[in-house]
């Protein structure tokens, strides 16, 4: 029978921690050493989360971990089972059912470290169960796995997928990396680092964030507002003749640059770095709704330079490898704005001198030298085409911001 576990920090620092064990018959504490295994420390995270896990069954307990327990006149069998699998790894050894390296899948069986050789890799899990479970904005916001039907995919990507799942009898869309046996470390923590950026941001013209789900850094979810009418590049391709400015285009365009004054009035401001028609999301009442902060960074991230977003929609700056400020995003607004007026992608109409469809290689290059915008139709509302213009023009500098972009379109 297993026995009770409180998880806390020691007075010696943080890179230590204690289980305090509580059995039938006594109530003593093990010291971990944070430093010596990340996983051990993960474990702890779960712990003080009230997890649970299965108690392990081993054919015969290692010697160092079974002196640890006598010192304490503990018995392996009455320990729960994080505590189980934590003792091991802080005592130098790997437990292969929860924790997969490379090739290794065997249940109930502990090698020590060395054996691992040049296939263990460390998954920086630590830093990444820290995130998960002491991230102000994901305090309980953790959704149990085991309540998320996944009815339908939705997108693929090169390295994630969106699913459409059922929740508590609510449709919702549920992002997750590939499913795959192992994932890079710097994946998962990107996306991680994804998930608390979206469960921070709240403004009615973003995607709710709606909680995280995972049994293992693997199986990883976020759980979003599920908007079925779906983005709005679709929409305008299967509905443009329905759309008027008057009536839906101006209030779906407010509703982007509303979003993008929000991101930009942060501190420090977040760009989206990837605005298009297809990170832009419809309700059934037509409200736009912004997604997709896969690649979103602070202005003072020191990744923010470029060779990131979608070609066609990016700042000639980024093109040419500049560093990426809010103007790169007022740039992709303008290109969305294109979009919404001629429901076409940006650039259709454009061909070379002898008449020949251009390459994306031609357009791309006519853009980073300024001699190629996005277009807008003879219909469009001179106001809109104005805006829209002042949203491209080269120079960053002669952009209009997010708030300035928002009374453009309200006519103020």
């Amino acid at each position: 029978m297993g026995g009770s576990v409180t998880p806390e920090f020691t007075s010696t620092g943080s890179e230590y921690f204690t289980f305090v064990m509580s059995t039938d018959s006594s109530e003593e504490s093990i010291e971990l050493d944070g430093s010596s295994s990340d996983l051990a420390r993960q474990l702890f995270y779960r712990a003080k989360a009230n997890d649970s896990v299965n108690q392990l069954e081993l054919n015969e307990v290692p010697d160092t971990v079974q002196s640890r327990l006598d010192e304490l006149h503990l018995d392996w069998n009455k320990l729960p089972g994080l505590a189980q699998r934590a003792l091991l790894w802080d005592s130098g050894f790997g437990y292969t059912e929860d924790f997969t390296a490379s090739s290794y899948t065997a249940a109930d069986q502990t090698i020590q470290f060395p054996g691992y050789g040049e296939d263990y890799a460390s998954s920086g899990s630590n830093t990444i169960m820290k995130l998960l479970l002491t991230s102000e904005f994901l305090l309980g916001r953790r959704i149990p796995l085991e309540s998320l039907t996944f009815v339908k995919a939705l997108s693929k990507g090169a390295s994630g997928e969106v699913w459409v799942c059922d929740y508590a009898g609510m449709e919702v869309a549920a992002k997750r990396l590939l499913q795959m046996k192992e994932h890079k470390a710097e994946d998962v923590n990107e996306f991680a680092q994804e998930i608390e950026l979206n469960a921070s941001l709240e403004h009615p013209n973003i995607g709710a964030f709606i909680g995280v789900s995972w049994s293992s850094l693997n199986n990883l979810t976020m759980v979003i507002e599920y908007f079925p009418a779906g983005d709005l590049q679709r929409y305008l391709k299967k509905n443009a003749d329905l759309l008027s400015w008057a009536r839906d285009k101006i209030h779906m365009a407010i509703g982007v640059a509303q979003a993008l004054e929000y991101l930009h009035g942060q501190s420090p401001p977040i760009i989206h770095r990837d605005l298009k028609s297809r990170n832009v999301l419809l309700t059934r009442q037509l409200e736009a709704k912004v997604i997709d902060f896969g690649i979103s960074r602070g202005r003072l991230d020191s990744t923010m330079t470029g060779g990131v977003g979608t070609p066609f929609w990016t700042a000639p700056e980024i093109l040419e490898g500049r560093r990426y400020t809010e103007q790169a995003d007022i740039y992709s607004f303008g290109v969305v704005l294109s979009e919404l007026d001629t429901a076409k992608i940006p650039f259709h109409d454009f061909k070379l001198v002898d008449g020949k469809k251009a390459k994306p290689f031609h357009i791309l290059q006519e853009v980073m030298i300024g001699t190629l915008r996005p277009s807008f139709s003879e219909e469009c509302p001179p106001r809109i085409r104005r805006v829209g213009v002042a949203c491209c023009q080269h120079d960053p500098a002669r952009r209009p911001t997010a708030a300035s972009l928002v009374r453009m379109l309200q006519g103020e």
